[in-house]
């Protein structure tokens, strides 16, 4: 069997995950807990011959040292595309740092952070790009100090 994750582009793989995630939102509504939208999730996308790996552990190496299980992704497609979801009455700075830290200790190129309490789901998808993470970081760190 051809490796079906070739076949996906970066951009398809991320419309596909879009698409998958609006038919759980309108199969399930907006009120479930994030459970249940994480596994309906991975469901939607592996009926479209996705690999999806669910609250994959990841380490984190410390100078010498590796921190088993320093944190948790939700949903990782493919091996290119983290979703991080959220059920929450409103979406807060500490989501989006989430999934940037996610992205960038993963070495993950793309990313996807999902409020499935929103009352449009639409206004509550965030795309995130490695690419432009660390180029925020880059400036960020580049700054003179006044």
């Amino acid at each position: 069997m051809e490796d079906l994750r070739k076949l996906f582009t970066d951009e398809a793989l991320i419309r596909t995950a879009i698409d998958c995630c609006f038919k759980v939102y309108r199969k399930l509504g907006r009120y479930v807990l994030e459970h249940a939208y994480q596994i309906a999730l991975a469901h939607e996308l592996q009926k479209e011959g996705l690999e999806v790996e669910v609250e994959k552990n990841m380490d984190l190496t410390y100078d010498d040292m590796v921190i088993e299980n320093a944190y948790r992704a939700d949903l990782i497609v493919n091996s290119r595309l983290i979703i991080e979801l959220k059920a929450a009455k409103k979406m807060l700075p500490e989501f989006h740092s989430q999934i940037a830290t996610y992205m960038v200790l993963s070495n993950i190129p793309n990313g996807l952070l999902v409020n499935f309490h929103a009352e449009l789901l639409r206004n509550e998808i965030y795309r995130k790009s490695l690419h432009g993470i660390l180029e925020y970081k880059s400036n960020f760190n580049n700054r003179q100090p006044k």
